[in-house]
This record gives structure tokens, sequence and C-alpha cells, in this order.
């Protein structure tokens, strides 16, 4: 029973996040509010995982940890994904509006961020177990 609710739940709430992510593929939005959308999307991310570290920190236990870390990961796919979807479907809109930095700055950027992102994974994969963003919840707490 308690393997069906979770299921249904993880269900749910993937509709959830699709029908969002539909919502911000087919709207016709000004150029402002999709800035809006993408940066605040963005910067959302940071308080969306200190306000679940701060759930979690009143009362942890191993259920409520996966509970939380759910709820997060669904959370960030939402804020994510709206930034990409927006970011992809305007980007022909944005003629003349480009950041200041110079490329080789911003390669570097590029390639020094994936690297991050990709030893996280790795360090979930192999130390933790699992993978982010609720595809399989690390078994092991992975401190590395």
């Amino acid at each position: 029973m308690k393997h069906a609710v979770n299921l249904f739940f993880r269900i749910a709430f993937l509709m959830l996040i699709l029908f969002i992510w539909l919502w911000a593929l087919n709207q016709p939005l000004s150029n402002t509010m999709n800035r809006i959308l993408i940066a605040g999307s963005e910067l959302l991310v940071f308080p969306t995982v200190w306000l679940g570290r701060m759930i979690l920190d009143r009362q942890p236990t191993t259920s409520r940890a996966a509970w939380i870390t759910i709820f997060i990961h669904y959370a960030l796919l939402i804020l994510f994904g709206i930034a990409i979807i927006r970011a992809i479907t305007t980007h022909q809109d944005w003629s003349g509006w480009v950041l200041p930095v110079p490329t080789e700055i911003g390669l570097w950027l590029v390639i020094i961020t994936g690297a991050a992102g990709l030893f996280s994974v790795m360090n979930l994969a192999l130390k933790g177990l699992g993978a982010p963003f609720a595809i399989a919840l690390s078994e092991k707490l992975a401190v590395d």
C-alpha cells in the first residue's frame, strides 16, 4: 500500500511538471515577462533548496528526508524546466541582448560548471548509489 501511494504521488508530480512545462512552452509572453521567468526561476533555486534543508533540520528522519528530497527535486525540475523552455523558445526575440562577458571567459565558465555538475552526479552514482532529480534516490550518504 505504501509503495502504491508513493508511486501515485510521483506520477502526480510528474504530470504537474509536464503541465507546467507545457504552459511555459505555449504562452505568448512579453520579453520582460520572459526575462523574469528565466532569471526568476534560476534565482529561486537556492531559496528552494534552503527551505527544504530548514524543514528537514526540524525533524531529521530517514523517511522525512526521502519525502523532502522528492519534493525539492520536483520543485527544481519545475524551476529549471521553465527557465530552459522559455530561453529556448524565445531566443530569437533577444536580438542585441547579450551578456557583456568575453567568449573565452564564458567558455571557461561553461567548462568549470559542467565539470562540477558531472562530478556531483558521479559522486551520487558511485558513492551514494543513486542519481539526482528523483531518478533514483541515493541509498547512502555521499559526503565527498
